[in-house]
């Protein structure tokens, strides 16, 4: 299944997740990406076995400057990805245990408003592709 969408804006929620995830593991670990679909939606999820967090942190997790890792981050990165995520009128789930790692996951209609203003070309190799809110190939 394809979605359709901003497709930087995309790569760019992921690209913040995946950063989370390996600054979660100083030591190393692993990370996993998996996607399925159905029901008229995506999953793209992104598990590490990195130190986890608190319910405390979970809950704050998306709000604008909170952040954990000192007063030299902004803290906007997670904030920003629930924006993105938000408005391809998809929604983000958290799962965490301290010690055991954190599993996030991206839900993501396969039709949305986005979706009927970014237009897929036949010509084009890939629907992913379509990279300009006005439609236009990047």
């Amino acid at each position: 299944s394809t979605v359709r969408g901003v497709s930087p804006l995309l790569q760019d929620a992921i690209r913040r997740i995946l950063l989370n995830a390996s600054e979660a593991m100083p030591e190393g670990g692993v990370i996993v990406v998996r996607t399925r679909s159905g029901e008229g939606q995506i999953c793209i999820e992104v598990a590490d076995t990195g130190s986890g967090m608190t319910e405390e942190v979970r809950k704050k997790l998306f709000d604008p400057f909170f952040s954990t890792k000192g007063p030299q981050f902004r803290g906007l990165g997670l904030s920003a990805t629930l924006g993105i995520i938000q408005r391809h009128e998809g929604r983000i789930d958290v799962e965490s245990t301290e010690g055991v790692g954190t599993t996030v996951r991206i839900i993501l209609p396969l039709e949305s408003r986005v979706s009927k203003i970014v237009p897929v070309r036949p010509d084009w190799d890939d629907p992913a592709r379509a990279t300009g809110e006005q439609g236009d190939r990047g």
